[in-house]
């Protein structure tokens, strides 16, 4: 993976925010065609000044994935990924991508100056923004992939079975202090529209079949499931 290393850009200079209106209306519960000219007027407003007001950066490492007495870790660092479900997806990959994005502290004071109705919005189309640039990350990644190898879905601390206390062992992987990001004693980033998560990279095949925690998981009814339907991961590596 050395070569994937030195294709990787640990910068986002040039990235854009790209977001629609009308998917940010959709996050902020409007149906379409039943959304206010006030609301629309707001959003638009909105998304022309997150665009000036970003400051989109990113960085990524990359690390072997080792397992050790049944557990996964993350390179030599001595950081186990101390979930059953995302080990799981992880054990069938050679590598793990830490990556880190942020928008950037004016964003932050952007949100807190509105009125309830206008710090709603500009929180929610923040966030769909801090996604977009994580999946610009990611994507950028991804393209730098040597043929026949592909990428796993992205886990951050919080979701799935991952306490967000992991976020603690995360930040010693990437110099979050390059980007301007610092956490707090309770595990919140600051700026608060940061990310971090983590993929794993293998065989295309074996990261498509077992790269998504969904799969195996029992919560049929949670908000972040990304499958439409129950399905069963054979079965991987025990961790």
């Amino acid at each position: 993976m050395d070569n994937l290393t030195t294709n990787i850009k640990n910068s986002a200079e040039g990235t854009a925010i790209d977001l629609s209106e009308t998917l940010v209306c959709k996050y902020l519960g409007y149906k379409r065609g039943r959304v206010s000219p006030r609301i629309k007027n707001c959003v638009r407003q909105t998304l022309k000044i997150l665009n000036r007001l970003a400051r989109p950066a990113w960085c990524c490492r990359i690390y072997p994935v080792t397992v050790h007495g049944g557990h996964i870790y993350i390179g030599n660092t001595g950081f186990r990924v101390a979930s059953r479900k995302i080990g799981r997806v992880l054990s069938v990959c050679t590598h793990t991508a830490v990556c880190a994005v942020t928008l950037g502290r004016q964003v932050d004071a952007f949100i807190n100056t509105g009125s309830p109705h206008e710090t709603y919005i500009r929180d929610t189309a923040a966030s769909l923004a801090a996604e977009d640039l994580m999946d610009q990350c990611q994507e950028h990644i991804e393209t730098a992939l040597p043929p026949l190898q592909g990428a796993t879905k992205r886990y951050s601390p919080g979701y799935c079975d991952w306490n967000v206390s992991a976020q603690q062992g995360l930040f010693r992987l990437f110099p979050a202090d390059k980007l301007g990001i610092r956490l707090s004693d309770s595990f919140l980033m600051s700026p608060r529209k940061s990310i971090t998560a983590v993929f794993g990279i293998g065989k295309r095949a074996e990261v498509d079949e077992y790269g998504n925690a969904c799969f195996n998981c029992e919560y049929v009814t949670c908000p972040h499931r990304r499958i439409s339907s129950k399905e069963h991961m054979p079965e991987a590596t025990a961790v």
